[in-house]
């Protein structure tokens, strides 16, 4: 369905959604005097965001000190409709819905063999056929798909998915469902995550997502930053010789050829046997296991290389690790701290509050931000 959000379009309109929506419930008065805006004004902006669904009452508050009648409480109507929410890859498809605070209504995960761009289109359009009712009032209300690759201006550039003909994920979507859809790099939807499911005034952050890619998500004044064709953050591209040797950079391998979380993993086998678990990585580690401890030695130096440009050229206020080895195995942080202890200045590093969620949470954000037609305005979400 299309929402009609015209009543999004006045600023002060925006300012009071956006008090109620990061600190409700909250009463009338408390808008006004948090905004500094007229207590009719408010009331009136709140009784029209009330008729559309925006927000509902819950009731009476506590009454002031003085006494007098108590005041009636406002905040997001959750149940004003839900979203849904892919992360997809060359072999699964991760589905999430949530409500309109962010909570998660339901989480699936299905095997997928999508080769290309329309197989991916039906399976996606099945996943939603198949969802249950969530007994909202608007029902889907929007979608949105995290990726591995980037995104140039709703097209997908890089992917594992191949494109036949002039197809467009997006646009064929949108026709289907009727609703907004946002298509975006997984890294970019958990520093998206870190920020909007926080209550940290979080404003220049990265997001460094280690898997089976090694990815940024950097935000700038609150703001993605993805570059001019959506590039920006392929850290796992990035390129590096341990010799003094001249060669040309297109024999030069990607960092994240052989230390992407996933090539990690597979050197880890030769040691610990095929059926490992991270657990037993974790404890050969503790043990101080010659052969694990050498590979996650030379993981973590070159997660500091990376690391170390990533400070140089955006300087953070804070990274946040999306990581499974570096989440069961909290020691390889502090490695990555020592190895970059030379430099003068190095942002906190910590761990990301969602390691298996984030870009699903991220997209859900997104996408209820596009739904609301509150597009570069922060919204505290729920989790």
């Amino acid at each position: 369905m299309v929402i009609k959000k015209d009543t999004m379009k006045n600023a002060n309109n925006r300012s009071v959604f956006q008090t109620i929506i990061n600190k409700g419930p909250i009463s009338r008065n408390q808008v006004s005097q948090e905004l500094g805006l007229n207590k009719v004004t408010v009331s009136n902006i709140i009784n029209d965001l009330m008729k559309a669904n925006f927000i509902t009452s819950i009731g009476e508050g506590q009454s002031t000190t003085s006494g007098g009648r108590r005041p009636e409480l406002v905040q997001l109507n959750a149940k004003f409709g839900f979203v849904v929410n892919f992360s997809v890859t060359d072999d699964q498809i991760e589905i999430m819905s949530n409500q309109f605070d962010g909570r998660t209504l339901e989480y699936t995960v299905t095997q997928s063999k999508a080769q290309t761009l329309q197989q991916l289109f039906q399976n996606i359009c099945d996943s939603i056929a198949e969802l249950p009712d969530f007994e909202t009032q608007n029902g889907l209300c929007g979608i949105s798909i995290a990726i591995p690759g980037y995104v140039y201006r709703g097209n997908i550039i890089d992917s594992p998915f191949k494109t036949v003909g002039n197809f467009n994920l997006q646009t064929a979507l949108q026709e289907k469902f009727e609703v907004p859809v946002v298509i975006e790099n997984a890294s970019n939807l958990s520093a998206v995550f870190e920020q909007d499911f926080s209550q940290q005034e979080l404003v220049n952050i990265i997001s460094l997502t280690v898997g089976k890619h090694i990815g940024a998500g950097i935000l700038i004044n609150r703001q993605l930053y993805k570059g001019y064709f959506g590039r920006a953050g392929d850290v796992g591209h990035m390129i590096f010789k341990d010799d003094c040797q001249n060669v040309p950079l297109s024999q030069l391998k990607p960092i994240e050829t052989e230390w992407s979380e996933q090539r990690v993993l597979e050197k880890l086998q030769d040691v610990l046997g095929k059926d490992f678990s991270l657990k037993d990585m974790a404890q050969a580690y503790t043990q101080q296991d010659p052969g694990v401890t050498k590979i996650l030695d030379d993981f973590c130096y070159h997660l500091s290389l990376i690391v170390n440009h990533l400070i140089i050229s955006f300087d953070p206020q804070m990274i946040f690790f999306n990581s499974e080895i570096i989440n069961e195995l909290p020691d390889l942080l502090r490695v990555i701290q020592l190895n970059l202890s030379y430099m003068p200045l190095v942002p906190p590093l910590v761990f990301s509050k969602d390691v298996h969620f984030s870009a699903l949470l991220g997209g859900c954000s997104l996408v209820i931000h596009n739904v609301l037609n509150m597009e570069h305005i922060r919204l505290i979400l729920h989790h």
